[in-house]
């Protein structure tokens, strides 16, 4: 390691925190030089590598608290570090305050390991996920897909480890606009929601698929059929009218699959007042539900 960079990263460790004597500093220096040069090799020297960071944030929490006002002195400790020796395509970085993650670079994909099992492959804009990119959770959940400043923003794919599958828009790390959620879970076989979402939440127009062959298309809000909408049934029969959480509620119109059909008011999907029965012949029946 050159002399005079060797001086300059001390420097700047002092001035992180002067408490910090000279032994200390060059031991965090060793361990991180040593890392950057078993990085050339990441997979045969992982364990490795985890013992050395582990090594260096026992002496960083022995000697100070990291908190998020150094966070950017810390990185520019490890450029000065990458500069006195240099990893081609390979690099490390202090990414979060209670975890330290691995950033490699291979074959120009950017992949960012935690210790908790996460990992991310994709682009990078100095420390944000930025553009495409992949992030497999440590719960077995995975997005791919866009990202806008450490957000999932754009267009993208995310699969719950359940087997759940949502295709579509994301904005602020949050399924919204249009996009497709498929159900994998045995009680909803079959069964997937095609249309418009907020804040995770299906809002707006949409369709909902069930695995009988039933079908609702309409308005949603918070999840819910809400609003107007048109209730298709398997055997042909349909209700066009008024919806509130997931049931008939207002005026509606239900058409049997013979051409008979039945206006009224309707609460909590049940028939309420007078309700005028058409059959297909003209025929005109009232009927009175308590």
């Amino acid at each position: 390691m050159d002399k005079d960079k060797n001086q300059e990263t001390i420097k700047i460790l002092e001035d992180i925190n002067s408490t910090l004597n000279a032994e200390q500093i060059m031991n965090v220096i060793v361990e991180i030089v040593n890392i950057n040069n078993l990085l050339v090799n990441f997979k045969k020297n992982e364990k490795l590598i985890i013992s050395k960071l582990k090594l260096i944030k026992s002496i960083l929490n022995n000697l100070y608290t990291i908190s998020y006002t150094n966070f950017e002195s810390i990185n520019k400790i490890i450029e000065s570090i990458k500069a006195t020796n240099p990893i081609q395509g390979s690099t490390i970085a202090i990414k979060e305050t209670k975890d330290f993650t691995f950033v490699q670079k291979i074959n120009g994909n950017n992949i960012v390991k935690f210790q908790s099992g996460a990992k991310y492959v994709g682009n990078l804009n100095g420390d944000k996920y930025e553009g495409k990119g992949k992030y497999i959770y440590k719960s077995g959940d995975i997005y791919e897909g866009e990202y806008k400043d450490n957000k999932k923003e754009g267009k993208g794919i995310y699969i719950f480890k359940e087997g759940d599958k949502y295709e579509g828009e994301f904005k602020d790390d949050k399924m919204e606009g249009r996009g497709t959620y498929y159900y994998n879970d045995e009680k909803f076989d079959g069964l997937r929601y095609e249309g418009e979402w907020k804040n995770d939440k299906k809002e707006g127009k949409g369709i909902y698929y069930l695995k009988n062959g039933d079908r609702y298309e309409g308005d949603f809000i918070n999840d819910n059929f809400e609003g107007r909408g048109i209730y298709y049934y398997s055997n042909g029969d349909r209700y066009e009218g008024e919806f509130k959480n997931d049931e008939f509620e207002g005026k509606g119109v239900f058409y049997y699959s013979d051409g008979t059909r039945q206006m009224g008011d309707y609460e909590k999907g049940n028939p309420i007042g007078k309700h005028v029965k058409m059959d297909i012949n003209g025929e005109i029946e009232t009927i009175a539900y308590e």
